[in-house]
């Protein structure tokens, strides 16, 4: 190859090379500031909701439980609205049957023994798709939360424009309920739980 040519080669790729770089760094930018990710916790009784990773997932949050209660079950619903304007709302629920569905208090102070969901406060990492884990003063990476990912990132057609994450009920180990509760959390949890009627496909 001529000095000529290597010369020409090296100079297109000062100007290529940087170009590359920039429209890839300015699509992921338009890419996040594109799809807006909002939260409703119940800051009012010490339960909070926030996004985990707001620049780069709308799935995985961040629940926090300040109150002096362990909560035994929690329904969160994501509004996910597309490009196209349709909203479809997506139900995430937190719970284990034996515990949750469960209204004797003694009955629950036992099983709390055994399974302990969202003890008094504590902080998780939660989800669609997500392996509930607890956290402590640092919060994984997306790559390392995607790793032990059951569902990766889920991808809609037409594109999502924003979603609207509503911590919608919860339960305490008092059998309290507290949120907007657009459904009853016990009985969304016993229709989730419930088997299929005999011959429905």
């Amino acid at each position: 190859m001529s000095i000529y040519k290597s010369i020409i080669i090296a100079a297109l790729l000062v100007i290529v090379i940087p170009f590359v770089s920039w429209s890839v760094n300015r699509m992921n930018k338009q890419k996040s500031q594109s799809l807006i990710v909002t939260t409703s916790g119940i800051s009012e009784i010490g339960v909070k909701l926030i996004p985990a990773y707001p620049d780069r997932s709308w799935q995985e949050m961040i629940l926090t439980n300040e109150s002096n209660q362990h909560i035994i079950a929690v329904i969160v619903i994501y509004e996910v609205t597309r490009e196209d304007g349709q909203m479809m709302p997506l139900q995430y629920i937190i719970c284990h049957p034996e515990l949750s569905l469960e209204t004797d208090p003694s009955k629950i102070k036992a099983l709390l023994k055994k399974y302990s969901l969202l003890p008094p406060h504590s902080k998780w990492l939660v989800g669609l798709g997500v392996e509930r884990t607890q956290l402590a003063d640092t919060l994984p990476t997306l790559e390392e939360t995607r790793a032990s990912a059951y569902l990766q990132d889920l991808v809609l057609t037409p594109p999502i424009k924003k979603v609207h994450v509503i911590l919608d009920g919860i339960i305490f180990e008092d059998g309290r309920t507290a949120g907007p509760q657009k459904n009853d959390p016990r009985q969304v949890i016993a229709k989730t739980l419930s088997p299929p009627p005999e011959g429905a496909k």
